[in-house]
């Protein structure tokens, strides 16, 4: 298995053959793996080493991801939201406020742009696939989509306060430079004597933070099955 080779190309090449293969055969689409399960001869730590380390093992449990599921947990957006988001995976969500109603500031307002959105309705109801929905993307649109994820890494995390060299604005610097210019329309606005409406009060704020127009709020959206039930 070339698990103390040096030659890092080498060491994974059996994982990566063994891996591909089995994602062709018909017993494994039949389920997308599911009913599947590998048995190992060796120590699971053999199979975990970095796919960039040098040593003993290869990188067949650590291959990388490209989607990953992000369910509502206790609450509507859990902590594998932003682990997914920083290991550069597209996020796939099942309901809305999970992420595109709750970080407008953080994150796109087009959520096609970053991630994938499949009605809950849908996979328990209807008893859709999530593998085939997400198998049905070009794969020019899950690298572009990738490729924004990537970018969007700096705005999910905090960085260390006494770090150095580092020029990106993380989350904290995003949310308060919008609560600063919010603060700042808000004087300018009564110093002219008028009121700065920067959102609007009701259950369908939520579409002006989307759209920021009052005429599109009014107007049908995707949305609206979840947040007026």
């Amino acid at each position: 298995m070339h698990l103390g080779s040096k030659d890092l190309a080498a060491r994974d090449a059996l994982s990566r053959d063994v891996v591909d293969w089995l994602a062709q055969r018909p017993e494994w689409r039949a389920m997308g793996g599911r009913d599947h399960f590998l048995v190992s001869g060796r120590g699971t730590w053999d199979f975990i080493v970095s796919p960039d380390a040098v040593g003993w093992g290869n990188a067949l449990m650590t291959f990388p991801a490209i989607l990953n599921a992000t369910p509502r947990g206790d609450g509507y957006t859990r902590k594998s939201t932003f682990d997914t988001i920083l290991a550069g995976c597209i996020p796939v969500f099942f309901h809305p406020i999970s992420a595109y109603l709750q970080y407008i500031w953080h994150l796109p307002r087009d959520h096609r742009s970053y991630s994938v959105f499949i009605p809950h309705g849908d996979v328990v109801e209807r008893n859709a696939s999530i593998e085939e929905v997400l198998s049905r993307i070009p794969p020019a649109k899950v690298a572009q989509m990738r490729e924004r994820v990537i970018r969007l890494i700096p705005t999910v995390l905090y960085r260390h306060p006494a770090a150095k060299g580092v020029t990106f604005k993380d989350a904290f610097d995003v949310a308060l430079e919008r609560v600063i210019d919010r603060v700042a329309k808000r004087r300018r606005a009564a110093a002219e004597g008028r009121e700065y409406v920067d959102s609007v009060d009701g259950k369908y704020s939520w579409k002006y933070d989307l759209a920021q127009d009052r005429e599109k709020m009014l107007a049908p959206h995707e949305f609206d099955p979840y947040i007026n039930t």
